[in-house]
């Protein structure tokens, strides 16, 4: 159960404090968006929301899975 409750405070915690612009840059250069104006731009918001869910989610993973195992260890 702590394990859980670790994961979405390091969840919340990484995806407010990754930089926005950073991913934006990221998704600008290296990948293709398509379309034209408001259609374009909203593929390209749920591209750098994506992206920061994954990597938020991946962070948070290896954070509590770190926490857990060292709180094991103390006991």
């Amino acid at each position: 159960m702590k394990a859980i409750i670790y994961f979405f405070i390091f969840f919340f915690l990484t995806i407010c404090l990754l930089p926005e612009h950073i991913v934006g840059d990221i998704v600008m250069n290296h990948l293709a968006i398509s379309g034209d104006g408001e259609e374009a731009m909203d593929d390209f918001y749920f591209s750098v929301l994506i992206i920061r869910i994954i990597v938020s989610s991946v962070f948070a993973f290896a954070l509590a899975s770190l926490t857990g195992r060292l709180l094991k260890k103390r006991k």
